[in-house]
């Protein structure tokens, strides 16, 4: 069994998975060689869930998001399986799958001021997905672009729908990146580190709101970041992902109260969460590996202080170590 085969969850078992990725492997090609961002990883996510994926840069979690969506380039190989709402999204043609972004899945992304066009109004960009996907003219979409301002809590709504993205905020560029994706009313929410540029009083509004909005519309959301403690605050179930991979995975409440993987723990301990103001931070020693050289063995071994020399025999398997909490570690097989 493969991390994450198993339910995360026992409401999760008793259900039919929205999405369901099994093996997913993603290979980019660089100076000639084949380097493989994401290594083999399988999960589900039921209707109405969170799952949050949690790594530092270069683990492979944004590059899962754009391989579920389909949005990297061409020339990149994707292997293995992602059916998503009974759709085999790695099987669809192109054309197909532009009718299934926006009412089936949909994504925020990192930096909106970068994902919205700068030549077109913030309204302009809403109304024509509506339009494209919903049939409506344009004084319906532009009044429907208005609520969805007003439902991701933008201040004078009617103001901002003619204003471009430079003449915005980057919290309100945020919110408007949101409402863009809720356009549709989409199934699966992916959020690609929607909050790492903002201050932290706005990070925890976008927080409450995007979970707020999740439970309202029923939606199912992959999270993704590198701080445990937004995490903490969003997610049912959370998944930490290190060089391509998935090495402890379960319900939020046991993975961040009993992290069972030394990657785990070393964010855990490197994280501000709930220590005194003036309290030191161990930050894990190293850099994460190249993806172009793989780690014999465990990849997280290099940097790991818990290390014996079997962790480089081979890549170890996932042990349940909590009902649905599930960790890739030979620690805890002992």
């Amino acid at each position: 069994m493969t991390l994450l085969d198993a339910p995360l969850t026992a409401d999760h078992a008793a259900s039919s998975p929205l999405l369901d990725v099994e093996r997913l492997k993603v290979t980019f090609r660089r100076d000639g060689k084949d380097v493989d961002a994401v290594r083999d990883i399988s999960f589900q996510l039921a209707p109405g869930k969170v799952l949050c994926i949690i790594g530092e840069s270069g683990s492979g979690k944004s590059v899962t998001l754009r391989a579920i969506m389909r949005l990297l380039p061409a020339s990149v190989r994707l292997k293995g399986r992602v059916a998503l709402g009974g759709h085999d999204m790695l099987a669809l043609p192109e054309r197909r799958l532009d009718r299934l972004r926006g009412p089936l899945v949909s994504m925020v992304f990192q930096e909106p001021m970068n994902a919205f066009d700068p030549v077109y109004t913030v309204g302009q960009q809403i109304s024509e997905t509506i339009q494209r996907h919903e049939g409506l003219d344009n004084r319906a979409a532009m009044r429907r672009s208005r609520e969805l301002l007003d439902l991701v809590q933008v201040p004078r709504s009617e103001e901002r729908l003619n204003a471009y993205p430079h003449e915005l905020s980057g919290g309100l560029r945020q919110r408007a990146m949101i409402a863009l994706a809720l356009a549709c009313k989409p199934r699966l929410l992916l959020a690609d580190e929607p909050t790492t540029a903002l201050d932290a009083t706005v990070q925890i509004q976008i927080l409450l709101l995007l979970r707020r909005l999740q439970r309202e519309l029923d939606m199912a959301m992959i999270f993704v970041t590198h701080d445990l403690s937004v995490g903490a605050q969003i997610a049912d179930e959370v998944a930490v992902m290190y060089a391509g991979r998935f090495v402890e995975s379960g319900p939020a409440s046991s993975l961040l109260r009993y992290p069972g993987h030394p990657y785990t723990m070393g964010l855990m301990a490197s994280s501000v969460g709930d220590k005194p103001p003036g309290a030191l931070l161990e930050a894990i020693p190293g850099q994460p590996p190249d993806p172009a050289h793989v780690v014999k063995g465990c990849s997280f071994a290099p940097r790991c202080s818990r290390r014996i020399e079997a962790c480089q025999d081979g890549i170890p398997p996932p042990v349940e170590i909590a009902k649905h909490h599930i960790a890739c570690c030979i620690r805890q097989r002992s």
